[in-house]
């Protein structure tokens, strides 16, 4: 209740916990409690999707608390130089849902794409993907509902012989990240990889 108090106020609380804290971050406690992730092939997290940054993502996404991007974009900018090698050219956010975007106001993609844009030296490539969501998706797999979702963008043909990394919030199955490499893959890029700021265990 503190917690929820303070930040109607604009004191500092904790992302993770909400209790009031030094600074727009996680606490001690809070920052111990970030178990990281690391990479599965082609396919990077930051983190695993559970606890206090768990908690924070929700607040950021459902629950109006758009000044979480800054903290979060930070934290994944730091650990997108730690897991991702260089040459890179590019980061493509995967697309935009038209209605989630337009309920929260932001994309968070996109934010954490800027933030790891700024920290790599490197450009965002935004019209690169697409979404599609206009397409059917009865007897589809889940698989087949991913790459259904995304197709390619007008700026596509930019990443042909380019270093590309595709970014998202939250990865669960793999399929979203899959089905957006496979977009990227077919404009012949030098290579493309996928970092999410968090994964479900």
């Amino acid at each position: 209740m503190i917690g929820r108090l303070l930040a109607l106020l604009g004191e500092p609380v904790c992302l993770g916990c909400a209790r009031p804290w030094q600074s727009a971050s996680f606490c001690a406690a809070c920052q111990s409690a970030l178990v990281r992730g690391g990479v599965r092939g082609d396919l990077m997290c930051g983190f695993l999707y559970t606890g206090p940054l768990q908690r924070a993502i929700l607040r950021w996404k459902e629950h109006g608390k758009e000044q979480h991007g800054g903290p979060l974009g930070g934290l994944f900018a730091a650990r997108a130089k730690m897991l991702v090698a260089t040459p890179l050219d590019f980061i493509v956010p995967v697309p935009p849902a038209f209605w989630r975007t337009l309920r929260r106001g932001f994309h968070p993609p996109d934010v954490l794409a800027q933030a790891a844009a700024r920290a790599l030296g490197v450009e965002v490539l935004k019209r690169a993907l697409v979404r599609t969501d206009s397409a059917r998706q009865m007897g589809r797999d889940r698989r087949s509902r991913a790459r259904a979702l995304i197709d390619k963008g007008r700026a596509i043909d930019r990443v042909t012989g380019k270093h590309v990394l595709v970014v998202d919030d939250v990865m669960t199955t793999g399929a979203t990240a899959r089905a957006a490499m496979s977009v990227i893959a077919a404009a012949r890029p030098a290579s493309v990889r996928f970092l999410a700021l968090a994964a479900v265990p």
